[in-house]
């Protein structure tokens, strides 16, 4: 069951990546994308989105 869950989280995580690669951004606070944690992915991509 963990398991599944941590597959869903990185699935989306993944999502709102190619989402802010897609809208340019391919850093957050100076780190790559994939090494921030997912809300601040969210952040960053409510921040492009408005």
């Amino acid at each position: 069951m963990i398991k599944q869950k941590e597959q869903l989280d990185e699935s989306k995580k993944m999502h709102i990546i190619d989402d802010l690669m897609a809208l340019g951004v391919f850093k957050v606070n100076d780190q790559q994308l994939y090494q921030v944690s997912i809300e601040e992915l969210v952040e960053e991509y409510q921040k492009h989105c408005q």
